[in-house]
């Protein structure tokens, strides 16, 4: 396992373990946290705090599919019947294709407790896990039909986990702007 405070070592090892150059994650600071950002092609990073580090570029939104990752995307509050709510999707790659989960839970967020996929479902007939939206055979048609269809941005996309934290950025920018 490779120590997070040693950025060149860690910077080596996160290339490894996503097949890209090492050059392309470049340590730029620490923080004193004993984690440190990096600055690269725009996937992301350890800390993702004020940089845009943590989102996927196209080509690898595409290849995360193709390698049976799941990528996911916070799309925001909702207010359903008075009950405020967030709605965030989810791309999950199989044989049959990549199927696309569209979920919106309930605002039950926390300071310490940001795991939206945890949340309970606005609508208590839905699966915990959101509604399957489609299936479709190719990464790029998924992609497609979620920017174009479900308003997902297409550089606003992370892998799979990283939308707590995208939820845990809304909170914060919520409480700053009521």
């Amino acid at each position: 396992m490779t120590s997070r405070t040693d950025p060149v070592a860690y910077a080596a090892a996160a290339a490894a373990a996503s097949q890209t150059d090492p050059e392309l994650l470049v340590p730029t600071s620490a923080d004193g946290s004993g984690v440190t950002q990096y600055r690269g092609s725009g996937r992301w990073s350890p800390t993702s705090k004020g940089t845009d580090m943590r989102h996927l570029n196209a080509a690898f939104a595409l290849r995360a599919l193709r390698r049976g990752k799941q990528i996911e995307q916070f799309l925001g509050g909702i207010d359903t019947d008075g009950r405020p709510g967030l709605r965030w999707i989810a791309l999950s790659s199989s044989r049959t294709g990549v199927t696309i989960y569209l979920s919106e839970v309930e605002d039950v967020g926390t300071d310490s407790f940001f795991d939206i996929t945890e949340f309970p479902p606005l609508d208590p007939d839905e699966e915990t896990w959101g509604r399957e939206v489609a299936v479709l055979p190719t990464p790029e048609e998924a992609l497609h039909l979620a920017e174009h269809e479900l308003a997902a941005a297409p550089q606003r996309w992370v892998n799979e986990g990283v939308v707590c934290d995208e939820y845990r950025d809304f909170r914060a920018a919520r409480r700053s702007n009521p």
